[in-house]
């Protein structure tokens, strides 16, 4: 692929998932109130610059990058002002308030205990899907392990419907180990030349990148870092959706999970499976409540191949850019519509 056209194709998608944070909390039921954590100390914890908070109070949409914590990540942090309380964003965020910024979503549905394929029911597959998982094998066109290599193309010559199920299955093994185990239990994506891409390590890489959390909110951090041990401490669900950009379908698996903390509320979005076009993403926000309303903060990291190789850190420069340049204008169109 190339750079010019990943930087198109690739933000794009990674920007609809992002803003999937507050989607993907919607149902959620919310949990017990905490000690309180303020913006300005979570601000600092990640690393945003010192006088953020004067500067969203002001009325900028403050943006700011993080240093990546491998070669294959895009960063991108942001803080703005929505002026209506925290308790109140929230409720219009879980009513839908972003649903329809999002119109590239096909489908989408959530998992239930341990999980079983009818809850994967509404989920297809495209004819090109098909024909890239029917012809399934190590390269950058599919995020797949060995195992689930080996299961496509046991499939060869099948119908489509029985190629569809094995996707299901697929997305289901993989609900149910990250759900038992956590991160250790996420399966590396198979590359070509014998090579791999270890989504478990960039996720923990983007856990521990957030280590500035551990003192203010101790039991979110042992989550994020060690799911699914402090899981009692927080609110959480999964999900699984299907997406299209520029024509490509791609199926991602989403852990959600939130605390409050005051009238503050904390929160990740982890995807923690990605079948194509990026490897994994970690989305952390927060909204602190202030006189004039609710401040928000937004980290994300996506793991991506596109970054890598020959002038990998011009890449991850401009990606990071365009990416920055894409949600300052989705969140400035959500300062203005959760106002009206």
């Amino acid at each position: 692929m190339q750079d010019s056209l990943f930087f198109d194709h690739e933000t794009e998608i990674i920007m609809l998932r992002s803003i999937a944070i507050a989607i993907a909390l919607l149902g959620i039921a919310l949990p017990a109130a905490g000690q309180t954590i303020y913006a300005k100390d979570v601000l600092a914890a990640l690393g945003f610059p010192a006088d953020t908070e004067q500067q969203v109070l002001a009325g900028t949409l403050v943006t700011t990058t993080t240093k990546p914590t491998t070669d294959r990540e895009l960063t991108v942090a942001l803080a703005f002002l929505v002026k209506v309380p925290p308790a109140k964003l929230m409720e219009e965020l879980r009513g839908g308030l972003l649903l329809a910024t999002d119109p590239n979503s096909k489908h989408h549905g959530a998992f239930d205990g341990e999980g079983n394929l009818a809850q994967l029911a509404s989920l297809e597959i495209s004819p090109d899907q098909r024909k890239a998982y029917s012809n399934a094998k190590p390269g950058e066109d599919l995020n797949l392990s060995a195992a689930e290599i080996e299961a496509f193309q046991a499939l060869s010559g099948q119908p489509a419907s029985q190629v569809e199920q094995q996707v299901r299955k697929s997305l289901l093994a993989r609900y149910a180990a990250y759900r038992a185990q956590g991160l250790d239990a996420i399966a590396p994506y198979e590359r070509s030349g014998g090579k791999q891409t270890p989504a478990a390590g960039d996720l923990k890489a983007a856990s521990e990148a957030a280590a500035g959390l551990k003192k203010l909110a101790p039991s979110f951090f042992e989550v994020l870092t060690g799911y699914p041990s402090g899981k009692a401490d927080v609110t959480e669900n999964f999900s699984w959706q299907d997406y299209e950009a520029h024509g490509e379908r791609v199926f991602v698996l989403t852990h959600a999970f939130m605390m409050t903390a005051g009238d503050a509320f904390i929160a990740c979005q982890r995807q923690f499976y990605v079948s194509g076009s990026y490897n994994v993403e970690q989305a952390l926000a927060g909204l602190f409540p202030v006189g004039e309303g609710t401040l928000v903060i937004y980290v994300n990291r996506t793991s991506t191949d596109q970054v890598t190789g020959f002038g990998g850190g011009t890449k991850r420069t401009i990606g990071s850019r365009v990416l920055a340049s894409q949600l300052e204008d989705l969140f400035g169109k959500l300062q203005k519509t959760a106002v009206k």
